[in-house]
């Protein structure tokens, strides 16, 4: 009796491999394509906001000022004329945060 063995190759089931490669390929450029790049956590961030009074009016013009408590490293921001501040950069940690203007309490 003779043995017969098959193997896959340029004379076996060719058709199969290179559509497995195909395959392989797509799902990989897929995932390539599709993965974004991971922002690294620095352990700093900011704050944004609105100055506002009592009848929720807004006040331009205004210091708003962070100090950490911790560090006691202080950001100070004035408000634009809308009302609106940034500070940044801020690390992490308890903050005193002060808003003052002429003529508030």
């Amino acid at each position: 009796m003779k043995k017969h063995t098959s193997r896959a190759g340029p004379s076996g089931n060719s058709k199969l491999t290179a559509g497995a490669f195909v395959l392989l390929f797509v799902v990989g450029m897929v995932y390539l394509v599709s993965v974004h790049p991971a922002m690294a956590q620095t352990g700093q961030g900011a704050v944004t906001g609105t100055v506002t009074d009592a009848s929720n009016a807004l006040v331009p013009d205004a210091q708003v000022a962070l100090t950490n408590t911790a560090t006691g490293v202080a950001r100070q921001a004035q408000s634009s004329n809308i009302g609106a501040y940034y500070l940044r950069p801020l690390t992490i940690g308890p903050y005193k945060w002060v808003v003052s203007k002429r003529g508030f309490e």
